[in-house]
């Protein structure tokens, strides 16, 4: 699932017919329309952080790892690191390996492994931190 929403956000945006088709998707897959709707808003902000290094301002490179994490700009320093560490379980390469998914799954599984990471290091330094 996380391959086909990567494809459709290549463009940047996600119009109403591939949305309803997301949805179809997930369905069949037996997913709750909210798992896609979270798949979907992690995806568009890992999308967001990558394509704010170097090119946005310091603010938008924050707020898009606070959504990348799913979490607040006001989170605690518990939070975030829950939120981080339930991401990085949920994503991690090795699952997906373990699961004998195709190499295209461990691939993505490697660039949100890469975002998750980054966002969470931003945080930390944003905040001033220690990792």
């Amino acid at each position: 699932m996380l391959v086909l929403i990567n494809f459709i956000i290549g463009n940047g945006r996600v119009d109403e017919s591939e949305e309803t088709c997301l949805y179809a998707i997930g369905a069949g897959l037996l997913l709750r329309k909210t798992d896609v709707e979270q798949l979907l808003r992690s995806s568009m902000a890992g999308a967001a952080f990558r394509n704010s290094q170097g090119t946005a301002s310091v603010k938008e490179h924050a707020k898009a790892a606070y959504q990348v994490l799913g979490v607040k700009p006001t989170a605690s320093r518990k939070e975030v690191k829950t939120a981080y560490k339930r991401l990085v379980s949920a994503n991690h390469p090795d699952k997906m390996i373990a699961k004998g998914m195709p190499e295209q799954v461990i691939t993505q599984a490697n660039i949100k492994m890469q975002e998750i990471i980054g966002a969470y290091e931003s945080i930390c330094t944003d905040k001033a931190w220690a990792k």
